[in-house]
């Protein structure tokens, strides 16, 4: 996510300042800054009010075949079966050869998706 809120800033900056930005999309810019330094969750609603302006696209369906797979790269880090992530122990790791999507299950049959 941390790669995903680099590009979404480095291009906002490229065009506007963030206070631009934020008030041209109607935006707060608390809201704005917390989100892009992490701080804060949001809305898909908010978050699609800052994507979509710059040209970003939101997949909206997944691939319907994953295989399971050795490592998933996620936010930045390697991870494999049997490691943590958010304090869960990561039970497979999967991905998809036709798309870049990749993720993996934890205990509890949460799943992250990337």
């Amino acid at each position: 996510m941390n790669q995903l809120l680099k590009k979404i800033k480095d291009k906002i900056i490229a065009e506007f300042s963030l206070r631009e930005f934020a008030d041209n999309q109607k935006i707060r810019q608390a809201t704005l800054y917390d989100f892009l330094n992490g701080k804060k969750d949001i809305t898909l609603s908010t978050f699609l009010k800052i994507t979509k302006p710059l040209g970003f696209e939101v997949c909206e369906t997944l691939p319907n075949k994953f295989i399971e797979v050795t490592a998933c790269y996620i936010d930045g880090k390697s991870y494999v079966k049997g490691a943590t992530y958010n304090n869960k122990k990561i039970l497979i790791c999967f991905g998809t050869g036709a798309t870049s999507h990749q993720g993996f299950l934890l205990e509890g049959n949460e799943l992250v998706i990337w």
